[in-house]
């Protein structure tokens, strides 16, 4: 006998996969029929309408688009909101078909976009967006052991773009939509903070005052 992983109940023969309402175990013929088929159904067509609202091309753009958002939809993003939330995750185009979870409703009237994070999907405007950039896994899950050993100490940094500052340095970690860790370093000077990666910087070193 066998435990189904979704409604508890034991059960003889192969069993079935559950995904994706459960990750582990196996389930019921029951539970695969009324459970995680129409899920399996749901998610399909969810996927069609994301994919559709997606392609949306407008000429002019829509009064709730933005250019500049457009251009990373379908890529993992970091967004810095005007509020001072910072999230990642896959960025979308949002319509009211996808906001209000109704397959048949409207799906090319852009009402905004939305990110898929691992702890739910976040539906925001382009007005709160303060900044936004790609980000890359290869580029963004690297530690520096010379910059985490400077963490809490003043630095001057050069960067790659040839620009230069001095400040506090601080290490920031955000888990992504796959748990894996995005480490980046905020560096706190008099006039602003920058939020930068290891990857960024050209040179850094401790800045000594009255030695």
């Amino acid at each position: 006998m066998k435990k189904c992983c979704i409604c508890g109940n034991l059960f003889e023969g192969y069993g079935n996969n559950p995904a994706p309402v459960e990750t582990r175990g196996e389930c019921c013929d029951d539970c695969h029929i009324n459970v995680v088929i129409p899920r399996r159904e749901r998610d399909a067509k969810k996927a069609q309408i994301i994919e559709a609202a997606d392609a949306l091309t407008s000429t002019p753009l829509q009064p709730a688009e933005s250019a500049k958002l457009n251009a990373l939809v379908g890529k993992v993003v970091e967004i810095e909101y005007t509020d001072g939330d910072i999230e990642v995750g896959v960025l979308h185009k949002d319509t009211p078909a996808i906001r209000y979870q109704c397959p048949d409703g409207d799906n090319t009237a852009i009402c905004g976009y939305w990110l898929d994070r691992i702890n739910g999907e976040l539906h925001f405007k382009k007005s709160h967006v303060k900044s936004i950039r790609p980000t890359k896994a290869a580029q963004t899950s690297q530690e520096s052991k010379q910059l985490n050993e400077l963490c809490g100490k003043s630095v001057f940094i050069k960067f790659n773009d040839g620009s230069v500052a001095a400040g506090f340095l601080h290490k920031q970690t955000i888990t992504t939509d796959n748990n894996a860790p995005i480490i980046r370093y905020c560096l706190v000077t008099p006039v602003r903070n920058i939020v930068f990666y290891n990857s960024d910087i050209k040179s850094i070193r401790e800045e000594r005052y009255g030695n």
